[in-house]
């Protein structure tokens, strides 16, 4: 009763959202190999679409749902560098909650409504699997992907945790998740939520995660993108 309550709340307080989908370029212009900007709903910034080098009308592809960390912008630069730019759809996602709820209101609910919002869309626009969903983001974002896979993992194929990790105690009743579903975390051996991405092993591991650990030697709060620190390969696979 509390959890329907609480939906309910979600929907009053973002009654005044739109759901459309609209592009403010032509619909020819989703191509393989590019990033398009998306007003999606009254959200502050708008999300980013990519299609990947290998996309292909005859099939249907599974889709990436990427938050970003504070201060930025949506965007699609991680998934994208460690796909290499092939094989999935991905979806840089914005926060639909800045700012608009009251004290007692759950976000996580009116963020996962969102998430279904948008994917309900981009299966109208695009080729994807909607059962095929995978989550994750750095930083706040890797947070967000965090209680995104306690309480709503049923909504996904598998999640990433990057520069985040777990805190105690729960801020919500979690829920088991698929015996053996896929969970990465990752996080700078020098990074400010190092702690939490360790207590993270154990808590998803007793959820039913199958989770692979990775540790960046060296660096502070980031991912690994080239250069001095290399791309992980736990996490491209």
């Amino acid at each position: 009763m509390l959890a329907t309550m609480r939906i309910l709340t979600m929907v009053i307080l973002l009654g005044g959202l739109t759901w459309s989908f609209e592009s403010s370029r032509a619909e020819e212009e989703f191509l393989p190999g590019k990033e398009v900007s998306f007003a999606f709903g009254q959200v502050t910034k708008p999300l980013i679409v990519y299609l990947p080098l290998n996309y292909d009308v005859k099939k249907a592809w599974p889709v990436v749902f990427h938050y970003h960390g504070t201060g930025a912008n949506p965007n699609v630069s991680i998934p994208r560098a460690y796909t290499g730019g092939k094989d999935f759809v991905l979806v840089g996602m914005e926060y639909v909650t800045l700012g608009k709820l009251s004290t007692g209101a759950d976000y996580l609910d009116a963020e996962i409504l969102f998430l279904r919002q948008v994917r309900k869309a981009l299966a109208k626009k695009v080729h994807i699997i909607p059962r095929r969903s995978y989550v994750g983001g750095f930083s706040k974002g890797g947070w967000f992907a965090s209680e995104f896979a306690e309480r709503y993992s049923q909504d996904f194929t598998g999640v990433y945790i990057l520069g985040a990790g777990k805190r105690k105690p729960d801020k919500r009743r979690t829920r088991a998740m698929a015996k053996g579903m896929p969970l990465y975390i990752g996080a700078g051996h020098q990074d400010i939520n190092y702690f939490y991405s360790i207590v993270a092993i154990s808590h998803f591991s007793q959820l039913g995660a199958r989770v692979t650990y990775d540790e960046y030697l060296g660096m502070r709060h980031g991912i690994p993108m080239g250069g001095k620190f290399r791309k992980s390969g736990h996490f491209s696979q």
